[in-house]
């Protein structure tokens, strides 16, 4: 699990801090507000979780250009699912499918075509088959669909795949760049709570 990533983020660090004191002061701006201790906390967890849903997944991934590995089509596997290069502890943003200019490809698996025919399934051992035999033959489709594979993929514009992530070793540079905002965030709550204030004055 990456630390830049829901729950380790938030709840270490400069972040910890300057979310607790931005919800001391949603709250305190709700309770002069709503009048309401009940209805204020109700709010105040309701606005915290989506303040916190809104700097994990629209502004945090921004606070840097993130990082890029790409994997040739050519001679790979059929289907990625991962890249075990990008180590697990980074945070990775997206992975599939690019073409020339780094645009995502949304692929059609349906139009494309796999080794094999038939009602059997080719990835059966035959009966007559020995140990050696079906390995020999798995090797050989799988070398078949791979290249289908790619012809598929070329066909629908990819020219590689990429995976786009935030390496761990950014941690302290995002954590001063969100408690910053946040504490910013706060300031802009203590505006009701003055106006709130204000109201109970006689």
């Amino acid at each position: 699990m990456s630390n830049l990533s829901y729950p380790l983020f938030q709840s270490s660090g400069l972040a910890l801090g300057a979310y607790t004191f931005m919800a001391l002061m949603l709250g305190a701006a709700l309770a002069l507000l709503v009048r309401s201790s009940i209805g204020a906390m109700a709010i105040t967890m309701v606005g915290v979780v989506a303040i916190l849903a809104a700097f994990q997944l629209v502004a945090r991934p921004d606070y840097a250009e993130p990082s890029v590995r790409t994997s040739p089509i050519a001679g790979s596997s059929s289907y990625y699912s991962s890249d075990d290069r990008v180590v697990a502890v980074n945070w990775e943003l997206a992975q599939g499918y690019v073409d020339l200019r780094g645009n995502w490809v949304d692929i059609r698996y349906d139009e494309c075509t796999w080794g094999g025919s038939g009602g059997e399934n080719p990835n059966d051992q035959r009966p007559e088959e020995t140990g050696a035999e079906y390995s020999l033959r798995m090797d050989v489709l799988s070398a078949q669909q791979n290249r289908e594979m790619e012809i598929c993929l070329r066909e629908h514009g990819v020219d590689h795949f990429e995976v786009r992530y935030h390496s761990a070793d950014r941690f302290w540079r995002f954590q001063f760049t969100e408690a910053a905002l946040v504490l910013i965030l706060s300031g802009l709550f203590l505006l009701p709570a003055l106006w709130g204030l204000r109201r109970l004055k006689p």
